[in-house]
């Protein structure tokens, strides 16, 4: 299933999914939006758990605000949809940020 019809699930079900960028370790995450920026770029917005991660103060722990991510979709070779517990912050933030701009899907539209 191509990467993006992965996320998409995800999100859809809320389901948590191992997603990896080409050379780097795996990376445990919640999607919870996926869709365009105002660049136009598909994104998808999602809360990370486990795994790899590449800024140098690495991932802080489970229930952290600062966990939250944003990728571009082309940058992701793989996703795959896992069992286990769907992991959010313990505060979610008041404001949307940049990465996602147009929930381009419909049933993700719906779903929001």
């Amino acid at each position: 299933m191509p990467v993006y019809d992965t996320l998409k699930a995800a999100v859809l079900t809320q389901k948590p999914c191992i997603i990896a960028k080409p050379h780097e370790p795996q990376r445990k995450i919640c999607p919870y939006r996926i869709g365009r920026s105002d660049d136009g770029i598909m994104n998808v917005l999602y809360y990370q758990f486990e795994g790899y991660t590449s800024r140098p103060s690495g991932l802080k722990p489970d229930g952290d605000s600062a966990n939250w991510r944003c990728n571009h979709v082309a940058d992701i070779e793989f996703a795959e949809i896992t069992q286990g517990n769907w992991h959010e912050p313990l505060q979610k933030p008041k404001k949307r940020g940049p990465c996602i701009a147009d929930l381009c899907d419909a049933e993700v539209k719906n779903y929001y």
